[in-house]
């Protein structure tokens, strides 16, 4: 289980509401989870502000990334 969806799992959304919120497809955040690709930076950005606000805590670029 990739970090992603460890820190996805963590907020208590499914991948269709996540994706939704973050501003993707659904395909998207599942090729993320999977390990086929890794955010870009700027939704790397995003991934990790979001996933600050939900959880209450620092969430990095790095974390998100899966140090990539």
């Amino acid at each position: 289980m990739t970090e992603l969806r460890r820190l996805r799992i963590a907020t208590g959304m499914g991948v269709s509401d996540f994706a939704v919120h973050v501003g993707v497809k659904e395909s998207t955040v599942r090729d993320w989870e999977r390990g086929r690709c890794v955010p870009c930076e700027r939704n790397a950005r995003r991934l990790a502000r979001v996933l600050s606000d939900m959880l209450g805590r620092k969430v990095t670029c790095e974390e998100v990334r899966g140090g990539a």
